[in-house]
């Protein structure tokens, strides 16, 4: 138990000087979700700019190209796809902590 715990805090420190924006993958999954930049801002209430500008950051935060530009909207690289697989149950995961905590404390 205690090697378990050693292990999490390395991994909150090294979080933590990471400088992650979780924003980004917010919009990340909106637009995994809608293959629009426009649907995905009026999904989550921000502006078009602002989603389209936070995907042009984690592509180069990650070095990676998520998106093209396809027929019929936006189409994910396999990147995209290797990504959202990972980090889609781990972000609703958060959700889930985040809504029952507000909750109990309410």
């Amino acid at each position: 138990m205690y090697q378990s715990h050693l292990s999490d805090t390395r991994d909150i420190e090294l979080f933590y000087t990471m400088d992650v924006n979780l924003n980004l993958y917010k919009y990340f999954l909106a637009v995994m979700k809608t293959r629009s930049v426009s649907s995905a801002a009026k999904m989550l209430s921000v502006s078009q700019p602002t989603v389209s500008y936070s995907i042009h950051a984690l592509q180069r935060e990650l070095g990676e190209t998520l998106f093209t530009l396809g027929k019929y909207g936006l189409k994910p690289t396999q990147h995209a796809v290797n990504l959202y697989q990972k980090l889609h149950p781990i972000y609703n995961q958060l959700i889930q902590v985040i809504f029952r905590f507000v909750n109990e404390v309410n």
